[in-house]
Order: structure tokens, then sequence, then C-alpha cells
């Protein structure tokens, strides 16, 4: 890991530091049965890097080497410009180690999809979960000179969710939402 003092006056509120670990790489990851569901093992990548000049560069990738197939592969980043991008693909095979942390029934698959891009001025995304190739749950948002407009979808009888939510959203939800992220300057 690096880590550099910042002194500039445009340091950002985070705080006077950089940090960079760069390259992270763990060439077998092995999570041994019972620990998260069957035996499965992955390669994982990945990278930190929140530099100067409020900019940051982080990525993840888990590949599987054994097991039911689990996968991930997320980036997030942040240009100099205030740009931000981010790209999220996870798959979740059934009886594999992802489906067995979401408590997934038996049989179950899933796979999160997520696209976004732009800045608090301008700006748009989705985000999309599908179990077993069915869309459960889809979220909007577009930013428009500063004015946020976003949706969601839910199917809450094929989420994982406690009986206590479930009852509170009933079988299904729509949310929409408006703002104005003007005054929010990060």
């Amino acid at each position: 890991p690096i880590l550099e003092r910042d002194d500039s006056p445009d340091g950002g509120s985070s705080g006077n530091w950089a940090v960079s670990l760069d390259e992270v790489e763990i060439a077998e990851f092995l999570l041994q049965e019972g620990v998260a569901g069957p035996r499965a093992a992955f390669s994982i990548d990945g990278k930190f890097r929140l530099p100067k000049a409020r900019t940051f560069d982080l990525s993840l990738t888990a590949l599987p080497l054994e097991g039911a197939g689990d996968r991930i592969e997320a980036t997030l980043k942040r240009a100099v410009s205030g740009a931000y991008r981010l790209d999220a693909d996870i798959e979740a095979p059934s009886g594999g180690t992802l489906a067995s942390l979401a408590r997934l029934p038996d049989g179950e698959s899933a796979s999160l999809s997520a696209r976004a891009s732009g800045t608090l001025k301008e700006g748009d995304g989705f985000a999309e979960l599908k179990i077993s190739g069915a869309t459960i749950a889809e979220l909007t948002g577009k930013i428009t000179a500063g004015d946020l407009l976003a949706s969601a979808n839910l199917n809450a009888s094929r989420i994982p969710l406690s009986e206590q939510v479930r009852s509170l959203i009933g079988p299904s939800a729509s949310l929409t939402l408006e703002g104005d992220v003007r005054k929010r300057q990060i």
C-alpha cells in the first residue's frame, strides 16, 4: 500500500491523503465446504487507487476456479472532471457461494447487472436483479441539470427478504424519487 500526504488546497473533504493499493491478486481463494455453501475456489484481482485531486479507480474481479461458477466483475471510477463510471456484473449460480450467502432457495440462481455514468449534474444509470432468469428488481436513475429522477420496481415475492419487510411492502412495490442534487459537492 502507498499512502501520501496531499497538502494542496483542493485536497477535498475526504482528507489530505492519497491511497493506492495498486494491483491486488489472489491466485486462489479457497472456501471449504460449509464456510459459504459448497467448496469453491476463486481467482481474485483488484485495484484500489485514491490518488490526489479527488479521483478514484476501484475494481474487483472474482472468477471461478472450482465450484458452481460464481463470478464478480465490477469497476468504479471518478475522473478529475467529476465524471463517474460504474460497471458491475455478478453471477450467482444455483447452489454456489453467492446464492448460499443470499439464502436463495435450492435450485434458484441470481444475476445482478449495473451501469452508471455521468456527473452529479448530468448522468444516468440502471441496475437489474434477476432470479432464475426473471427480473425481480429494476432501478433506474437520471440526473439532468442537477435534478434527479429515480425509480425502482420490486417483486418482493421472489426476493429472500424477512417476513417483516415482505409484509411491509407486499408482493410488489414501485418507488419514484425526485430530488435536487445541485447543492451537494462530492
